[in-house]
């Protein structure tokens, strides 16, 4: 693990591997760049944008290959959407989140491969392998390309880094004064949590290291592991709402988000591809404009470099305590 590793909750990490018939897939086969995918789960099925770099467009051979796939401009960037309606085989990766420890970390193309990311606690490796031989059967070819000890934050920049640059972001809030009950027991803990997926739907899903579990709300959180101090938790919030729905808007391709509520702050900390950078800061801005009395610090937001001092100065100390 990288010293001073932010995610405290998953010590296990898998790469997963699926060919697939999709068009983009099989011509993204020809160049030796990966791209970068934001996977995302609605009631009605599962959808990915695929992140293409603007600076493409110059290329004349990538040209060609953006006006075959009718890449949509999205401003300064380029997006090519995908979803289950037109490949049901993607719905296999619903079962890939109902396994409760799961947290994906990063999703990308690579050598006309879908690779997923991701996290889970060591006590759901048999329902990991599960999903692998299902998920195997499914696609006609899947692979777990690693499976084994989580390699940490800097293992994801790393890869993340293969598509382009990317930034970190950080921000402090209070947490809002006027919440429904469950949201004001949540904040009654000290914790550290991860974004477990990217949902559009009325709640959003999250897994936690609380600091201390003593007369923890059984309502509220649903137990892990009570050894290492893990729970799960689907929340209902106004405020996180309107942001996620902003977020699938402005095509906001957020990869790695974490959080971490100190007793008195709520410290929420993301990494994104460069050219999205300032749709993050949109979407926080409109979130702040519909809720005026959140008092909002934008603390970081900078190109990341995956050294010590940065993860450090971005993500804060590890939360092991």
């Amino acid at each position: 693990m990288f010293p001073n590793d932010p995610d405290p909750i998953g010590d296990m990490q898998c790469i997963f591997a699926v060919k697939s018939n999709i068009p983009f897939l099989i011509e993204s086969r020809k160049f030796p760049i990966s791209f970068s995918e934001h996977l995302y789960f609605t009631d009605d099925g599962v959808g990915e944008y695929i992140n293409v770099p603007a600076f493409l467009k110059k290329d004349y051979e990538y040209s060609i290959f953006i006006k075959k796939m009718q890449v949509s401009e999205i401003g300064q960037n380029m997006v090519f959407k995908i979803s289950s309606q037109d490949y049901p085989e993607m719905e296999t990766l619903r079962e890939l989140i109902k396994i409760p420890s799961v947290a994906i970390d990063y999703k990308y193309i690579e050598g006309g491969y879908h690779k997923t990311m991701f996290t889970f606690h060591h006590s759901h490796m048999k329902e990991v392998s599960k999903f692998i031989f299902n998920a195997r059967r499914r696609f006609g070819y899947g692979v777990p390309e690693y499976i084994g000890p989580n390699r940490g934050l800097k293992f994801i920049i790393e890869k993340a880094q293969t598509s382009g640059n990317i930034v970190a972001s950080s921000l402090t809030l209070k947490p809002p004064r006027q919440e429904s009950e469950k949201m004001k027991e949540m904040f009654s803990k000290t914790w550290a949590r991860r974004a477990r997926y990217t949902g559009k739907s009325r709640t959003d899903d999250f897994i936690f290291r609380i600091k201390d579990p003593t007369s923890i709300n059984r309502e509220v959180f649903r137990e892990i592991s009570k050894e290492d101090r893990i729970y799960g938790a689907n929340i209902t919030s106004g405020i996180y709402l309107l942001y996620s729905r902003l977020v699938f808007e402005h095509y906001n391709p957020m990869f790695y988000s974490y959080h971490e509520y100190d007793g008195q702050n709520l410290r929420i900390c993301g990494l994104i591809p460069e050219n999205y950078g300032s749709m993050v800061i949109e979407s926080v801005a409109e979130t702040v404009k519909e809720f005026p009395d959140l008092d909002v610090k934008l603390t970081y937001s900078s190109r990341l470099k995956y050294d010590q001092d940065s993860l450090i100065q971005v993500f804060g100390p590890s939360f092991h305590t």
